[in-house]
């Protein structure tokens, strides 16, 4: 029937072209650009959800007519830093940021939103699942995190070497599969959203973002190959459309580092550094668990359910992990939790600022640009 109906299109059109080649081509253009219009209206191809991260913003968006008093560079560096964005560029870039910031990854408006914070491991992942509550935007309270689920999972297990087999021996060795091909990995990122991010219908799920150089380095470590593809695995499986409204999050660990610990002082490098960074993100969450979050750290953290018994278990595996051979290892498993729930904290904080400062006037956000803590 299709080429029936093409057929006839055909005959109309060479007989209104008047035997002309040029109009007749150009009426055959037609007919195949409709077609292929109709056969991608008729069958569609897979629909991938994009990341409203990713979005572009329009020019008569709200955030392009937000008030921004003019501001010293220093002071848009600080509001940035406050906001956990980007802190670098000319001064156009950073109001452009800040302008953005305020708009990136808004929390639905649900009374308690769910987060997912997710650590990505080669091996292994730390994964936190909190509620929020945020205070009124008049209010100068912090944002309170109530922890419920927060765990160390293994990804893959850990292969023992295979026995030697005699050189004269016909029997036939097979090889594990391969636990980071591609394949698996792509089947290893589904598993994780089914099993560990969609029960929880959260609003923001938290990845923390992968880097392709270690120290600068030119070459690309096989490892870190890995890892960036089962980050980008998650985010594969996150952006299809399921049904479920949720903001995903790229995360940069430095700057959850610089927000709660701070960078080293007096130049101190080398090999040991992110050994000592790590120690030091495992010391602030044991305090947290221990004595609770410091007051002037502007938010509160609570551990419920199964994340209060994790809570204990971390404390105690904080004291065995400084004894004997085995603390590298207590030390790296911690590291794991630590950092899903600092990369969960900062995040809530960040959003806190964002509604705190949306409603600031412009020389409240002078103040807070110079350094003074907003007294609201």
């Amino acid at each position: 029937m299709e080429h029936i109906a093409d057929a006839w299109h055909l005959a109309v059109w060479i007989y209104s072209s008047g035997g002309d080649p040029l109009r007749l081509g150009f009426h055959l253009y037609i007919m195949n650009a409709s077609r292929s219009t109709l056969s991608r209206t008729l069958h569609p191809s897979p629909s991938f959800r994009t990341p409203p991260s990713t979005r572009p913003i329009h020019s008569t968006h709200p955030i392009h007519s937000l008030s921004i008093p003019p501001l010293p560079t220093t002071h848009l560096r600080t509001l940035l830093h406050h906001l956990g964005a980007p802190t670098t560029g000319t001064k156009p870039t950073l109001l452009t940021n800040l302008r953005t910031a305020l708009h990136l990854h808004r929390l639905s408006p649900t009374p308690r939103p769910t987060i997912v914070s997710i650590d990505l491991g080669l091996r292994n992942l730390g994964i936190c699942v909190a509620q929020l509550d945020f205070p009124p935007a008049s209010s100068s309270l912090s944002p309170s995190l109530t922890v419920t689920h927060w765990r160390r999972i293994e990804l893959v297990p850990a292969v023992p070497s295979p026995s030697p087999t005699p050189s004269d021996s016909l029997q036939t060795t097979y090889l594990p599969p391969d636990p980071f091909a591609p394949s698996a990995l792509a089947s290893l990122a589904r598993r994780v959203v089914d099993e560990w991010v969609r029960p929880h219908k959260p609003s923001a799920v938290l990845i923390e973002r992968q880097r392709w150089r270690t120290g600068g380095a030119a070459a690309v470590q096989q490892w870190t190959v890995r890892v960036g593809l089962l980050e980008m695995g998650l985010w594969s499986v996150l952006g299809m459309g399921d049904g479920e409204r949720r903001e995903v999050v790229g995360v940069s660990p430095a700057r959850v580092v610089g927000w709660w610990v701070g960078g080293e002082k007096g130049g101190k490098g080398g090999k040991g550094k992110g050994k000592r960074e790590k120690s030091r993100r495992v010391e602030v969450v044991g305090r947290w668990v221990r004595e609770g979050v410091g007051e002037g750290e502007g938010i509160t953290v609570g551990f419920e359910g199964q994340a209060g018994e994790m809570a204990r278990a971390f404390v105690e595996l904080g004291k065995k992990g400084r004894r004997k051979k085995g603390e590298e290892e207590g030390i790296g498993k911690l590291d794991d939790l630590s950092d899903c729930l600092l990369q969960a904290a900062a995040f809530a904080k960040w959003e806190g600022n964002k509604r705190m400062m949306e409603g600031m006037t412009g020389e409240e956000l002078r103040a807070w640009g110079a350094g003074e803590v907003p007294g609201r």
